[in-house]
């Protein structure tokens, strides 16, 4: 059917003026306060609103375009570059996602991060991952590989060094090996006091051989100078038979320790006080292997 006529008021000028029908099919005047009418493609919208309309309330709110985009627009963070989890938008993987590829990068010079920063897994020159193990002191050193064990030829393999403690009464100290010998080769003709070391140590062995047909007394003392026979107290008496050498008692696989010093001297009695001196040549081969 034919469009219905508009009926154009007195004052409409065709050369200046725009109209439009009504919905009683009466000609309106196209100006500021009356707008040509658009309509929106599903209909249900608002118009597209103004500068000043505050964010929709709601996704599904019947709102103007531009409501509706500032709520879209309060979606997202104020800037960009790294932000805290709750200033960032959430992401979820997919269910059906498949295995991440973890990537890494290879620096001739490690980096050196500072508080908060987040950094790449670091490779070596052939793409392993590099691994270095931390206490809260440092990084722990002695893992090497290609080891050759002097039988067979090199090996590959990891060695990991470790060290050792032991307490020794009061403190732990680091395990260790005999590295001094203090020796009498032979004997003089007195009491042979004699110190070994002027600081706390560790005696690990002691050999000598007794010489005479009788008993004569080894007397070990912790102090950092020759001891004074007869005075001072040993701290252990050690009875080395007529014409033998020393037996396993004279030996200790983790160390006898010393807090002060390593001192010894040889009598012919047992007795803390006893100052007989022994004859020249009675002990031969007398060793202290100490630390």
């Amino acid at each position: 059917m034919p469009n219905p006529k508009i009926v154009y008021p007195a004052t409409y000028t065709p050369a200046n003026a725009v109209a439009f029908a009504n919905t009683d099919n009466s000609a309106a005047t196209v100006s500021a306060s009356t707008p040509l009418p658009v309509a929106l493609g599903d209909g249900a919208l608002a118009a597209m609103g103004s500068t000043t309309d505050t964010a929709a309330a709601s996704d599904s709110a019947t709102a103007s375009l531009i409501a509706l985009f500032k709520r879209l627009l309060g979606k997202f963070p104020a800037g960009l570059g790294q932000k805290t989890a709750a200033a960032s938008l959430p992401v979820v993987l997919a269910s059906d996602q498949g295995a991440i590829t973890t990537a890494g990068v290879y620096n001739t010079a490690q980096p050196t991060l500072t508080g908060g920063q987040v950094g790449s897994l670091q490779l070596d020159s052939s793409g392993a991952l590099a691994v270095r193990l931390q206490w809260s002191g440092g990084y722990i050193a002695g893992v090497s590989g290609n080891i050759t064990d002097g039988a067979t030829n090199s090996v590959n393999t990891i060695m990991t060094l470790t060290r050792g403690f032991l307490f020794n009464g009061s403190t732990w100290d680091r395990q260790k090996k005999p590295v001094a010998v203090s020796r009498i080769a032979s004997s003089a003709a007195s009491t042979n006091a004699t110190v070994a070391k002027g600081g706390a140590g560790d005696i690990f062995a002691i050999q000598a051989y007794n010489t005479t047909t009788s008993v004569i007394y080894l007397k070990l003392y912790n102090k950092a100078a020759a001891p004074t026979v007869g005075t001072d107290t040993p701290i252990k008496t050690i009875a080395i038979a007529p014409s033998a050498s020393l037996a396993a008692s004279a030996t200790w696989a983790n160390g006898l320790y010393f807090s002060t010093g390593i001192a010894y001297a040889l009598t012919a009695a047992a007795a803390d006080s006893d100052t007989t001196a022994i004859a020249a040549g009675a002990i031969v081969g007398l060793n202290l292997d100490y630390q």
